[in-house]
Parts: C-alpha cells; sequence; structure tokens
C-alpha cells in the first residue's frame, strides 16, 4: 500500500508555512489570513516509487499575500526533496507550473495554483 501523499504534505506545510493547510477548502475561507489546499493529481508508480503530480494552491486575502504564500510554498516543497515528512520520503520534487494567480470569482479570495511532480515511497 502506498503513504498518503496528501494526509504528509498536509501536516508538513502546516508546520512549515504556519497556516491551515487541508485538502478541501473551508467554509470561513474568507475570514483567513491564509489557506493552502493540496491535492494529489494522477502519476504512476514502478512498484518501489510513486510519482504523483500535486496541486498547492495558496490562498489569501489579496493578490500580493497569495503570491507570497505561494512563493513560500514553493520553498517548502523543495525543501523535503530527500527529506520525510510522517511515513512517506520524498526522493524528488519537480516544479511543472509555477505558481500562477487564477481567478477564484470571488473578491475577498486570491488564488495562485502551481503543481509539483513528486516521487515518493514509504519511509
Amino acid at each position: 500500500m502506498w503513504p498518503d501523499v496528501e494526509k504528509a504534505l498536509v501536516k508538513y506545510l502546516a508546520d512549515t508555512l504556519g497556516v491551515r493547510v487541508a485538502t478541501a477548502t473551508p467554509t470561513d475561507l474568507e475570514q483567513l489570513p491564509g489557506f493552502v489546499r493540496i491535492t494529489r493529481g494522477p502519476g504512476e508508480d514502478d512498484g518501489i516509487t510513486d510519482s504523483a503530480a500535486i496541486d498547492v494552491e495558496a490562498f489569501a486575502p489579496s493578490r500580493a499575500a497569495a503570491r507570497d504564500l505561494a512563493e513560500r510554498a514553493r520553498a517548502a516543497m523543495a525543501a523535503v526533496r530527500a527529506h520525510r515528512a510522517g511515513a512517506v520520503l520524498f526522493d524528488s520534487v519537480r516544479t511543472v507550473s509555477a505558481p500562477q494567480w487564477v481567478d477564484f470569482r470571488n473578491p475577498a479570495v486570491h488564488r495562485f495554483v502551481a503543481v509539483y511532480r513528486v516521487a515518493l515511497r514509504r519511509y
């Protein structure tokens, strides 16, 4: 069984960034100074290493704050390379799509979205 990469990244990024991190958008998003949503996308494995696309969405009340949070998340994703987070060993992390602003259709919330390709295995 493969480790839960979403669970590992939620805890790691929450501890690293100091904001709420989850796999679902909270109902009180407009009141938060910052929030990060993690979702696993498609991937593949070779029986030893799992390779997954990870979407990282950074939300904040202003475009500048959302961009700053997205860049902090990018640095945190790069820092987990060759390290363990929970039961997951991250062999590599590569930025597929750098953080970019994506309209959230809510003037009180700004969002930057990035995609990373991670190679991981159970620790």
